[in-house]
């Protein structure tokens, strides 16, 4: 009885230490694989990027009260645009580079950039591989090419987000400039003072008034060349985001065979991923199952020889001659 539980114990450890290797390896292979958005497919997408930028940008109240949208371009006017863009890419390193060209054929530049990544160690590899890799960017575009850039973010990938504003700082600009001008005249008038002036207190006090007049035309002079800095080139924030399927983003209300039918489609591709990973996990430990197969066997053959040996019966023990003849007598 004792050697029949020996055995069943045997197996029982057999089979734990085959199933938690099977599991080990699965979450490892889970772990692995970034499914992104497991999203019902969207519109039709060309040259595998949706070409729709989204929504149209809504517009805002410009500083001088006027509302302002993004299309309407007055040289005239001092308008700041800024647009936002979130972007999902299958192929990172391509959408990277494709906004990098896109920017310089515009004649724009990088005013900041950082890039961020999770990183996984393979079954099979040492080395650490990048994954869920995410890119930000602040482009500057030639305010005459903005809206080119915002439309063309489709050759980037594939566009989630899309939205654009212009602020209008015409009135603070010439406001400035008006008082820029104002304090240039004082500066010339204090100078013309000071070659005129005899006494010393007076040369004394022209010359604190004139620093201080030329340190207001310094400030308001780079004021005003910041403005005109953002004027002449808007702002563009990018956001570059790497996935493995491209999410949806209709933005229809959904019927509700529909929205079954979109979750039966999702648990299927589910599914079949786990599954798909399921077969790549066997394929990356049969070496172990292996392993383990012959240990079992060899396991089990020593408990039946084992059992075999005890089973075996043992001749009888004769008495020696002498107590034999002994009882005789």
């Amino acid at each position: 009885m004792k050697n029949r539980n020996s055995v069943r114990l045997l197996a029982l450890a057999a089979v734990f230490v085959l199933v938690t290797a099977l599991f080990a390896g699965c979450s490892a292979k889970a772990s692995d694989y970034y499914t992104g958005e497991t999203t019902s497919p969207g519109a039709p997408m060309e040259n595998g990027f949706d070409m729709d930028v989204g929504a149209q940008p809504d517009p805002e109240f410009s500083g001088d009260g006027a509302l302002v949208t993004p299309t309407e371009f007055d040289p005239s006017q001092k308008l700041i645009y800024r647009g936002y863009l979130q972007v999902e890419s299958l192929r990172f390193d391509e959408a990277v580079a494709a906004a990098k060209a896109l920017l310089a054929e515009l004649g724009g530049f990088v005013e900041s950039s950082s890039t961020s990544s999770d990183v996984y160690y393979p079954s099979d590899s040492d080395t650490a591989v990048p994954q869920n890799r995410y890119a930000s960017f602040v482009y500057r575009v030639p305010q005459a090419r903005f809206e080119e850039f915002m439309n063309s973010a489709g050759r980037i990938g594939n566009v989630v987000t899309s939205s654009s504003s212009a602020e209008n700082i015409t009135t603070q600009y010439l406001d400035t400039e008006a008082r820029l001008k104002s304090l240039e005249l004082q500066r010339d008038n204090l100078l013309a003072m000071m070659q005129k002036a005899d006494r010393v207190e007076d040369m004394i006090t022209i010359e604190t008034r004139l620093s201080e007049v030329i340190y207001e035309i310094e400030s308001y002079t780079s004021q005003l060349t910041n403005w005109q800095n953002q004027v002449d080139y808007s702002y563009v924030e990018l956001n570059i985001r790497e996935v493995v399927r491209y999410s949806d983003r209709q933005s229809v209300t959904l019927s509700f065979g529909q929205r079954i039918s979109n979750a039966l489609r999702r648990s299927w591709n589910n599914f079949v991923d786990f599954l798909q990973d399921g077969v790549i996990s066997l394929i990356g430990i049969f070496p172990f199952l292996v392993l383990l197969a012959v240990a079992a066997v060899v396991v089990v053959v020593i408990v039946k020889l084992s059992l075999r040996r005890r089973k075996t019966p043992k001749p009888p023990v004769e008495p020696p001659q002498e107590q034999k003849d002994t009882s005789e007598q």
